[in-house]
């Protein structure tokens, strides 16, 4: 189903941040293997500063998909909503990882495990106000101190998904200058391009502090085929990221809504769902794009 006025501006949209698209290309062209590196934990910051993208859902499935592939990972939910975590089943609380960050709490302490294979660092309201509880006690190396707890830990875990909150404040700033590489989901819809030019250029200024910072993928989400203007926006994003977008998009599924409501992720709420199985092949994918460019 086309909206009308819509699908007719989706081309212009993402071609107005064409420039932005090609320099993120030429910023993530393939380094030599490192080996080294390899057997480093892999942090991955999951940004996209637009509500309901998919970005939790892709951080806990991703989470899952790489335990069940016998990763170890790490999932550190950095958003004051706390869905990642009462998704993997625990009870949102900011508490423990704030104390982290302002080093009144080993990493030991803070972290939790859960049924599906995967640790969490758990998010929860106390970091809605993350930006301000930073400065005042660290000032403007607040959005260091995350870098420096992945740091102590680096060779216990393959990977750290961190999943962000939809803005670009101090949380954001954080899991940048921590990560090393960024998956940005993306709804398949309108407003698509909207935001996008802005996170781009977000992405470049951390590279002042953390020259490693490269975008590992793309992933469209939310996807519909019998929607014309769906089809549009992936198409686009696909033109204008070229290999950058994920092979599989994620399709919207119903069942989601419904796993997060019995607190299960698909791969035990509904693991013969379509949805479960693009997250798999997602998995592997993220899996060997890091062996390629580490």
């Amino acid at each position: 189903m086309q909206r009308h006025g819509e699908a007719g501006v989706v081309a212009g949209d993402f071609a107005g941040f064409q420039g932005c698209c090609d320099a993120a290309k030429e910023r993530n062209l393939p380094a030599a293997p490192n080996r080294d590196n390899e057997r480093r934990m892999r942090r991955i910051a999951i940004v996209n500063q637009k509500g309901g993208a998919g970005k939790t859902t892709t951080a806990v499935h991703l989470a899952v998909s790489l335990a069940k592939m016998r990763k170890r990972v790490l999932l550190v939910d950095l958003d004051g909503q706390g869905n990642a975590t009462t998704y993997l089943g625990l009870q949102k609380s900011g508490d423990a990882l704030l104390e982290l960050l302002l080093g009144k709490r080993s990493f030991d302490s803070a972290v939790q495990s859960t049924a599906f294979g995967v640790d969490v660092l758990a998010g929860g309201p106390q970091l809605e106000g993350l930006d301000v509880v930073l400065y005042m006690a660290k000032g403007s190396t607040g959005p260091l101190l995350l870098k420096k707890q992945l740091d102590a830990v680096q060779n216990r875990w393959d990977f750290a998904l961190i999943d962000c909150p939809p803005n670009l404040g101090t949380a954001t700033a954080s899991a940048l200058v921590a990560a090393a590489e960024v998956l940005i989901p993306v709804q398949a819809e309108a407003m698509a391009a909207e935001g996008l030019a802005r996170l781009c250029e977000n992405i470049e200024e951390v590279r002042g502090v953390n020259a490693t910072l490269r975008i590992v993928g793309v992933l469209p989400c939310m996807t519909t085929a019998r929607d014309s203007l769906s089809v549009e926006v992936e198409a686009a994003l696909r033109e204008n990221f070229g290999e950058l977008v994920f092979s599989q998009s994620i399709k919207r599924a119903t069942k989601i809504a419904q796993s997060y409501t019995a607190r299960k992720p698909m791969h035990a709420f509904d693991p013969k769902n379509p949805v479960l199985k693009a997250y798999d092949s997602v998995a592997k994918e993220l899996v060997k794009r890091g062996v390629a460019t580490a």
